[in-house]
């Protein structure tokens, strides 16, 4: 007596830069509505990087050469940019954890803050600020794109009631 909706949504269709593909189920046994279109306001991934990013970020020289190939690298500058999913193993594994930034310093890593904004977290949400980088990656790492969220909601909730506050 459900009304299921299921789908394969990424961030990328609407309009964040960051690739992280994942399966939704929505059921309702008051009915559903139709998925709305898959487009949004963009959010490039030179709009949520620190503008003073910590050195600490910043990665040893020899990480491109030891894993050549593996690193999934983005560059700022570029506007069609997209970073990878980011897992609670970024920091600790270099290959298939997350995206690194090529910088004119040379690669760094996304701050904990960077990623919550990518996933379109609310400007208000943070973490504590004692937590050290690599709680705040375990915490941040695995989270949903909140924008996709709040898309596969709309067939439940209706899009009037999603608007943001």
């Amino acid at each position: 007596g459900y009304d299921v909706r299921e789908t394969v949504l990424c961030p990328t269709e609407l309009g964040v830069a960051n690739r992280r593909p994942r399966f939704y189920l929505v059921a309702s046994r008051d009915g559903l509505a139709a998925w709305p279109s898959r487009e949004g306001p963009p959010l490039a991934l030179d709009r949520v990087l620190d503008p003073q990013p910590d050195p600490a970020l910043t990665c040893p020289p020899d990480l491109t050469r030891r894993y050549d190939g593996a690193l999934s690298l983005v560059d700022p500058g570029d506007a069609g940019a997209c970073a990878t999913c980011f897992t609670s193993a970024y920091g600790r594994s270099p290959v298939r954890s997350g995206s690194y930034l090529v910088t004119h310093d040379g690669l760094r890593r996304f701050s904990p803050a960077e990623i919550l904004r990518l996933l379109d977290f609310p400007p208000g949400f943070t973490l504590p600020a004692h937590l050290a980088f690599d709680v705040a990656w375990r915490l941040v790492g695995n989270s949903v794109s909140v924008r996709a969220v709040r898309w596969v909601l709309t067939a439940v909730l209706g899009e009037a009631r999603l608007s943001p506050s």
